[in-house]
Parts: structure tokens; sequence; C-alpha cells
């Protein structure tokens, strides 16, 4: 008899903070494979939308590895290596809670960062003690008990949970059609994130302004406009600037981060040379210097399957009746059915709000320089993350095609 195990995680992104020394091994590894995996899965989701785009790989990384905790031989193989996993199942937990940490010390007023982790099951549903001590103790995540066979009650009790932690940017993460009679675990993480602008852009500058989505075409935007000192880097290929958000430590480092094509070059140009290498190599290349910024507004919501992109990446055999999850009930009766992600992003004169939710279900077989000014027009496509300057994890990664085909935010 098949059982459904669904798994989701909800994020919204916020600014990284200084870690113990002791600490920072796990937290450089654990944010250097999170950004191989969000990369990697950038191509991905790239490929069939070309449009405006946006995703959280913290969120489903996190996501992913809880589940993968669980997974045994060839179905675990695939896991680790899509998401880039180096420590083992037993490290892995206490390398979350080191990162989930960093991420959400409480040291800066000026922003807000809430992280959430919760196991839903079956109340016939048994789990390994192991499995669960490792999402209690290494994920902090809340045990409760669901009954799914009553599903429009269950969808709405994990639905609420999750508008709550995301504080109301994703009410509806899970459809009627997500969970049935035969689910028996539900994983979630939420993770929300409001940040205001280190230098905030006066709203009285915001005017209409050209955006070039293709060469030949233009669209009014609403362009925001400031001239200060900011990281900024230019080679042959692109411009980079990080935008940074309000702080009480001056190790605080998260900042909005825009990748922009020369105009003789290209976002897809741009894309092709796009790894955890080279975005790692030009945020260490970053200077302090004077820029005129012009840069649009946006608000982003989106809903993404991602089943066949995480079997693009080489999680195959979890989606299977040949997969072994047997390390979450000691049986080998428990596959991947459905994962989904739901993203929520603003930015605004004032700064960044941000949200995601990623679900998966699973069923049982189951300083100030003195140089030149600088100009940063974002007139045409560019990539965009909201990432750790400092461990270099993106917490989340998007793309601009046209602003016009957005959301209109509250």
């Amino acid at each position: 008899m098949l059982k459904n195990l669904l798994l989701t995680l909800l994020i919204c992104t916020s600014p990284l903070l200084a870690a113990n020394k002791k600490e920072d091994g796990k937290i450089q590894t654990l944010s250097k494979e999170c950004s191989a995996f969000g990369l990697s899965l950038y191509t991905i989701l790239n490929k069939p939308d070309p449009a405006n785009l946006v995703f959280s790989p913290y969120s489903i990384f996190s996501c992913l590895s809880m589940v993968a905790i669980g997974a045994r031989e060839d179905t675990e193989t695939e896991m680790r290596q899509a998401l880039h996993l180096s420590y083992n199942r037993n490290e892995l937990p206490k390398a979350a809670s080191t990162l989930a940490k960093y991420l959400t010390r409480s040291v800066n007023e000026a922003y807000t960062l809430d992280v959430a982790n919760g196991l839903w099951l079956d109340q016939d549903t048994f789990v390994l003690a192991d499995y669960r001590h490792a999402l209690e103790e290494g994920y902090q995540a809340n045990v409760q008990s669901l009954d799914f066979s009553k599903t429009a009650e269950a969808v709405s009790i994990i639905n609420e949970w999750t508008d709550n932690q995301t504080k109301h940017k994703i009410s509806r993460l899970l459809q009627p059609n997500d969970i049935d009679g035969a689910t028996r675990m539900v994983l979630t993480n939420a993770v929300y994130f409001q940040g205001n602008w280190q230098k905030p852009f006066d709203p009285k500058k915001t005017q209409d302004a050209s955006f070039y989505p293709e060469p030949e075409s233009t669209v009014q935007v609403k362009m925001m406009e400031q001239t200060s000192n900011f990281l900024f880097l230019e080679n042959d290929s692109l411009q980079i600037v990080a935008l940074p958000f309000t702080k009480k430590e001056e190790k605080s480092s998260l900042a909005y981060v825009i990748l922009l094509p020369k105009k003789e070059s290209s976002l897809d140009d741009l894309e092709k040379m796009l790894s955890e290498t080279t975005l790692s190599g030009w945020i260490d290349q970053l200077s302090n210097e004077r820029v005129r910024i012009k840069m649009p507004k946006f608000c982003l919501e989106r809903r993404t399957p991602l089943n066949q992109p995480l079997q693009d990446l080489g999680i195959q055999k979890a989606y299977t009746d040949k997969a072994n999850f047997s390390g979450i009930n000691g049986m080998q009766d428990l596959f991947l059915s459905k994962v989904v992600h739901a993203t929520f992003f603003s930015i605004d004169e004032a700064g960044v709000v941000a949200a995601a939710a990623t679900a998966a279900s699973m069923n049982v077989t189951a300083t100030p320089p003195s140089t030149p000014l600088r100009t940063f027009i974002a007139d045409r496509p560019f990539i965009f993350l909201l990432i750790d300057l400092t461990t270099k994890l993106p917490l989340f990664i998007g793309k601009i095609q046209d602003p016009t085909y957005t959301t209109t935010c509250e």
C-alpha cells in the first residue's frame, strides 16, 4: 500500500552574522554546497521559463537535506550528489543547526529573520527515534500529528502554519491535491526576512524610465535612483553592485546583489559563466566605490513544481518504488512524490521583503574611497541575489527579464 510523505519548506531571507571561529568550517562548507546546488538549479529552472524567475536555494536545500538524512543506498547517493553534500547523515543535522543559528542570531534590530521547521506526521505513522531526534535537535523541528485522511483539514492546518511563519506572504503553499489519504509525513521549513536598506532610496527620485527586455524593445518601469558608496565590481563582461541592509554589527554582511551584463554582452553570456566558483570570485573582488545607481522596483510571486528539475539534477530513484528511505521509518516503503516551492520577493525604496516555501511529498511504496563616480543602470535583464557576502550563501536567486511582468505588491 502506498503512503505519502510530504515535506514543505518555507523561507524568507535575512542578513547573516559572524559565527564563532570554531564553527566557521561548518558554516563555510554548507554555504558553499548550498550555493553550488542553487546555481545548478538556476540553470535547470531557467530553461523552460526564460522570463522572470525567483527561488530560494537555502529553502529547497534545507528541506531536501532533511529528506536526505533518511535516505539510504543509491537513493542517498543521488540526493547527496545533487545537493553537493559532503557531511554524512550523522554530521549534517549539527552543521545545519550551526548555519541556522548563524543566520538567526538576534543582534540586529534593523531587520527581521524568522526560521522555523516542522515535522507533520500522520497519526498512525511511526518514525525511527534517530530520525526524529535529528530533525528535532538539528533542525529544531516541531513535531505535530495530523490525520491525513482528512485532506482538506490537513492542508488547511499546514497552510495556516506557512501563512503565519511568512507573515502572510505565502498563504497557500499546498493545494488540495498535494496530499491525500496515503500521505504519511510532511516536513516544513519557514523563513521570513524583512530588511531596510542601509542607504534608503528617496521616493521623490523614483521616476518612470525605460527598461529594455530585448535590445529592440522597451517598457516603462519605476526606476529608483541614488548616488553613494557601495561595493562594486566592473570587468569586461559585467557590473556588480551590492546594497547592504541596516545593521548594528560591521560583521553583518547580507546584501542585495545585482549581476548586470555589459550592454555589448547578454544575460545568456552571463548565465553561462555563472557558477559557485565564479560567483565567489566576483564577490571577493568587490571594492568600495562611489556609484550612481538606477534600478527598478519590482515584486515577484511564484509557485514552482520541482519534481522534474530535481530529477534533471539527478534525484531520480527517490521518485520511484525503488527508493530507499528506510532511515525514516525502518522500512523501504517511502518514495518522494512531489516537491513544490513558493516564493515572494519585493524590492522598493525602503528595502526588501522576501519569503519562500518548498513542499516535497513522498509516497511509501513507497572604507570610502576617493575614486571617480561609477554608473550602474539596471535598465536591461539582470540576475539578482540576496546573499551573505562572507559565506557566499545565496538565500534567494532570481532574474528580471521584464519588470512589467511582476506582481503589484501591497
